[in-house]
């Protein structure tokens, strides 16, 4: 038949020839490519095989991971979020992430160990005193206390430099003996310990004994301020300022509809949509901050107290209370001022002492 065609029908075999090979090359760009993709993929996943959990690659993304605790202050829990985990397995296939009990024994103690020493290291070539500062708080997002301790240093250049020695759960009571307890275990990594002159601390009775039986040597001056203002708003008629006060900020940060009347309010008077500021008795200022919110609301929450008398138990201060709450607010002032300037990263004694002699005869 092929011979026939070649004979007579000569004319018609080149278009019959291209229909074929155009068939042909059809067939060959769809279904034995995609096949071969296919069976390549396959074969390209077959040979995919996890790092070793201490091979190279695999200890930089752990401790990549575990500084990301650290500096992000995440949860080893993240761990065995699916999220995480595929996420990873899109970056790097190969990577295996590995459980808490790796991460938590093996690769977070050696980055503490590593980082101990380079610690160790920027100490000890300090050119200036070295002191530790002290202080239990509280972290807001999970309520728990802890009891830190930090090193503080003047490097080769006279830069100041400060780092965390240690950060402990602490579930005891304030007690100078559980302080002391903890004073211990840091003494116990002495080869960074020796090399610190003294704690700054405040005047507490509980700080005092614990630092006292310990083998520190310790110099009170922390929240002197804070305990000296406090002590001067004791004052009866103060106090009782401040507590109608107090009663006003209450009411609305345990209203959302108190305080959305009362941004209706501001803005019919065109003040600033600002909220009332509730004072902690442990910071000073934040109860500056709460007289300076009430003076400046003044209008709007005497507005609000007279629309809504019948339905809300709230009195507002009174004129004479006013007047003291303003006079608070104004022998407050020199204090947060300087408060904030003495604060700051680089501030030296050198600025602390004038300030302060300021404050006394002010």
């Amino acid at each position: 038949m092929s011979n026939h065609w070649k004979l007579k029908h000569k004319e018609q075999l080149p278009a019959t020839t291209s229909t074929s090979e155009s068939a042909s090359e059809h067939s060959s760009d769809t279904l034995p490519i995609t096949s071969s993709v296919k069976s390549q993929q396959s074969i390209e996943q077959a040979f995919i095989t996890n790092w070793d959990i201490t091979d190279p690659q695999s200890k930089e993304i752990h401790n990549a991971i575990a500084e990301m605790f650290a500096t992000d202050n995440q949860p080893i829990s993240i761990l065995e979020n699916k999220g995480f985990n595929r996420l990873l397995h899109l970056l790097k296939p190969k990577y295996k992430l590995p459980g808490r009990k790796y991460m938590s024994e093996v690769v977070i103690p050696a980055i503490y160990e590593r980082v101990k020493k380079l610690i160790k290291d920027e100490i000890s070539k300090a050119k200036a005193v070295r002191l530790l500062t002290s202080d239990i708080w509280t972290c807001l997002n999970n309520m728990l206390n802890f009891l830190s301790f930090t090193a503080h240093w003047l490097d080769k250049d006279f830069v100041l430099q400060h780092r965390t020695l240690q950060m402990k759960h602490f579930t005891e009571s304030h007690s100078g003996y559980h302080i002391r307890s903890v004073l211990e275990d840091l003494s116990a990594t002495g080869d960074i310990t020796s090399l610190i002159h003294v704690i700054m601390k405040d005047n507490g009775p509980n700080i005092l004994k614990a630092i006292n039986e310990s083998l520190f040597v310790g110099k009170g001056c922390i929240h002197m301020l804070q305990l000296a203002i406090k002590a001067s708003l004791q004052v009866a008629n103060v106090n009782d300022a401040l507590t109608s006060a107090r009663s006003i900020v209450t009411h609305f940060n345990h209203s959302s509809t108190a305080q959305e009347k009362l941004k209706n309010i501001q803005k019919e008077l065109n003040l600033a949509e600002h909220q009332p500021v509730q004072d902690v008795t442990t910071r000073w200022n934040s109860t500056y901050y709460m007289l300076e919110r009430i003076v400046e609301q003044k209008r709007a929450i005497s507005l609000y107290i007279s629309d809504n008398s019948s339905t809300v138990n709230i009195r507002n201060c009174t004129e004479r209370q006013r007047l003291i709450l303003k006079e608070c607010l104004i022998l407050l002032k020199p204090f947060e001022d300087i408060t904030k300037i003495t604060s700051s990263t680089f501030s030296s004694i050198s600025e602390v002492i004038p300030h302060s002699n300021t404050l006394i005869k002010f």
